[in-house]
């Protein structure tokens, strides 16, 4: 589908809400209709690139799963899981630039918005692919196949924050403590702090679902083109 056949519609939409806000706020704040008025271009942008984003993913889900927008329709429907699963990740599509996230996140959807039993496990990646950024991603697949230097008596692919440094040198030792947070956060590494560390030295592993989300990652990379979305 063309740009200027995706803005059309959004741009038509789009110039309604905002007609009708004018003249809502007009009569009790005018300056504030002048100010609604004043952002249409910016809200006509942000529309376009909202419906630019549910065209990519739900047409990759779609031709992923070889099903009909009406099969797609009818599974949201008859199940509120698969619903949700939807409406998460056109949220988190709505919310990147990333072409390749949009795309990553519309194969998690593929795989379990018609399988009950993987509908859980989608909206886990879902949420993982929303929240981790290339950052998280390159420390997360260090740590999910990689094996640290100097490993001692700690248990296999366990790492300490100084190993995580020297292997990411790009990431800045203020940053790393943050990015050890999101993992931690999304599920993706478990602290093993008491059990495998050196005393006082805190240590994370990769988890089963981390693994799982570095290959679906790995196995659902964009095809080439442009990364980024238009506008």
């Amino acid at each position: 589908m063309g740009e200027d056949a995706q803005q059309l519609p959004a741009k038509s939409v789009n110039a309604g809400l905002v007609g009708a806000a004018v003249v809502s706020l007009g009569v009790h704040s005018p300056g504030l209709a002048a100010a609604v008025t004043a952002l249409a271009p910016v809200t006509e942008w942000m529309l376009v690139r909202a419906v630019d984003r549910n065209v990519q993913l739900l047409g990759t889900v779609l031709q992923s799963t070889n099903r009909s927008a009406v099969d797609l329709g009818q599974r949201l429907r008859d199940s509120w899981h698969a619903e949700q699963l939807v409406l998460d990740a056109a949220d988190a599509a709505q919310r990147t630039a990333d072409r390749a996230k949009v795309h990553q996140l519309a194969m998690a959807v593929a795989r379990g918005v018609f399988d009950d039993a993987f509908v859980d496990t989608a909206s886990q990646l879902v949420a993982a692919i929303r929240d981790l950024d290339s950052v998280h991603v390159n420390v997360l697949t260090t740590m999910a196949e990689d094996e640290p230097p100097d490993r001692g008596n700690r248990r296999e692919g366990a790492w300490t924050r100084e190993q995580l440094a020297r292997r990411h040198p790009e990431i800045g030792e203020s940053v790393l403590p943050a990015v050890i947070a999101r993992l931690i956060a999304t599920g993706c590494i478990s602290d093993t702090v008491g059990v495998y560390a050196d005393y006082g030295v805190g240590v994370w592993a990769a988890t089963p679902f981390a693994r799982a989300l570095v290959a679906h990652l790995r196995d659902n990379v964009q095809p080439p083109g442009d990364e980024r979305a238009p506008g």
